[in-house]
């Protein structure tokens, strides 16, 4: 499990790679999104930058691996 090195933290914003739903019109210009999630493509990994949920420490995600 992942903890942030600053306070202990195991809760964490991410950037996720996700491909949506989307209602277009006849030139497949967007409309609105008619599915937020279908399917993710790319989901967050341990070279990704992780930023703590409490205190904003943000760093590669190796920096927040913990010796269980």
């Amino acid at each position: 499990m992942k903890k942030c090195p600053k306070c202990g933290c195991d809760k964490f914003y991410v950037t996720a790679h996700v491909m949506q739903g989307w209602k277009v019109d006849g030139n497949g210009m967007f409309i609105k999104t008619v599915e937020d999630c279908v399917q993710v493509v790319h989901g967050p990994t341990s070279y990704d930058i992780w930023e703590c949920w409490e205190c904003g420490y943000d760093a590669e995600g190796t920096e927040f691996e913990v010796d269980v």
